[in-house]
């Protein structure tokens, strides 16, 4: 079985629960995107759990409906002290940390998870992805369109970037902004080219949201 998804939380009810979960979503994300073909067996889910000091429950982990779920003591007092970056950087330590643990305990190889704490610090602890692995042609072939999504643990961003026929870029545009907490919305998304000039977008996470772009009209904007 793959894995597919890994989070990052406090404790239940901990008094830091809603500040530090509100940003603790693009590390996993990043950590887990180098994991797709990871075989964990039963397992398609790892929930690091976070306190102060979990005394005896330290280390301690649940196996419940294919959800693994292990207790690691973290300092939110430094934690909270810390630039975006070393934010980030605690954040990747700690969840690492934990998916060891677990595959220790499992008896998953480890290379997998190596190799996804690697990419994380060679991409710079930045998660920026295209929605599609190509962009989309238009009817007459003069324009292509992708989204780029950048996920920070403040802000998730989500940008069109139109290219010529050549594929060369020529308009790169924010068109969704939102808090990094509900950043999920970019795994929802599907849009498709209406006519040579147009193309619709769709948030289906949530609530649906319908985005209109007219590429003539923004590459107009740009001169």
């Amino acid at each position: 079985m793959k894995l597919t998804q890994i989070e990052l939380r406090t404790k239940f009810k901990h008094p830091k629960e809603k500040k530090f979960n509100k940003e603790s979503w693009p590390i996993p994300e990043l950590y887990w995107s180098s994991l797709k073909s990871y075989n964990t067996f039963k397992t398609r889910k790892c929930v690091v759990r976070l306190d102060n000091d979990w005394g005896t429950d330290l280390n301690k982990i649940t196996n419940q409906a294919n959800v693994i779920q292990i207790n690691i003591n973290f300092d939110f007092k430094t934690y909270f002290k810390q630039s975006s970056l070393d934010k980030k950087k605690m954040q990747l330590e700690v969840l690492h940390y934990g998916m060891m643990k677990i595959a220790d305990m499992e008896n998953w190889e480890i290379n997998g998870l190596l190799d996804a704490y690697n990419n994380c610090i060679e991409r710079d602890l930045k998660y920026g992805f295209f929605i599609s692995k190509k962009p989309k042609v238009s009817p007459d072939r003069k324009f292509f369109i992708n989204f780029w999504c950048e996920w920070d643990i403040k802000i998730c961003k989500l940008y069109y970037i139109l290219y010529n026929k050549n594929k060369e870029e020529q308009r790169r545009k924010l068109l969704i902004k939102k808090e990094s907490f509900f950043g999920e919305f970019v795994y929802y998304i599907k849009y498709k080219w209406d006519g040579n000039t147009k193309v619709i977008l769709e948030n289906n996470h949530n609530t649906k949201e319908v985005f209109n772009i007219n590429v003539i009209k923004h590459l107009e904007e740009e001169t």
